[in-house]
């Protein structure tokens, strides 16, 4: 990834775009506008973007609809970049809608300049950990601070011990361990959890990490490996 990440901002509000663009030169990231969805497309075969920030609410095309495309591979982006919603509307419907269409993450408008800019790079640096820990695990194992975690058996090597895993607890420790000492926050843990059948939200993304700490952590109540960093999510500190 460049050292200057190419952020691709889609919004039909004009005053937001350019609010957008002046924020996020200041702070070193490439930014290309685009007023609807498919003035974006127009821009696939032209720049290299490495995370596209989409407002939800547009004419056309919906940056639901929107975000779909991107991940049925159909628009041109890599169907795996990094997506992030913004939306005016806080509402837990809209924010599970966008989280099972495939969002990274999802914003409530207008946002804090500082949290936008920490979200876009947490956003940015998972994309990177996960590119890397997809190419070093050819054979479905995730290895860090030496503990190993079998994603295809659901077994984690840990110390002497070894540890049988459910669906879920593997899924949230696969996400820890791609990136240790980088917090996974509960939106993306939310994401990865989540199925067309069994919808998670917060509670239930933080009920399967407490049901994951019972098993590994020498005291549950007291967690010493995977943390809870305020305002954030979680993180592996093995």
């Amino acid at each position: 990834m460049s050292a200057f990440p190419h952020i691709l901002v889609i919004d039909d509000d004009a005053r937001a775009l350019s609010l957008f663009e002046r924020y996020l030169k200041r702070e070193g990231f490439i930014v290309t506008r685009a007023a609807s969805a498919r003035e974006a497309q127009q821009t696939a075969d032209i720049f290299l973007v490495n995370l596209i920030l989409c407002d939800v609410m547009m004419p056309e095309e919906t940056g639901f609809e929107f975000l779909r495309r991107v991940r049925s591979g159909t628009t041109g982006f890599n169907p795996k970049i990094p997506f992030i919603l913004l939306s005016a509307l806080g509402e837990g419907g809209d924010r599970v809608t966008g989280l099972k269409a495939g969002a990274d993450d999802y914003i409530v408008k207008p946002p804090e300049p500082e949290e936008l800019v920490l979200r876009l790079n947490l956003a940015l640096r998972r994309d990177v950990a996960e590119e890397t820990a997809a190419l070093s695990s050819e054979k479905g194992l995730l290895t860090a601070d030496g503990v190993t975690l079998d994603v295809n058996k659901r077994l984690l090597r840990m110390a002497e011990a070894a540890f049988a895993l459910t669906e879920a607890e593997t899924k949230i420790l696969a996400a820890l361990l791609a990136a240790p000492g980088t917090p996974v926050s509960r939106t993306r843990l939310i994401k990865l959890l989540s199925t067309e059948e069994n919808a998670f939200d917060t509670r239930g993304a933080d009920v399967a990490v407490a049901r994951l700490r019972k098993k590994i952590e020498p005291d549950p109540k007291k967690p010493s490996v995977i943390l809870t960093v305020r305002g954030e999510g979680y993180v592996w500190r093995g």
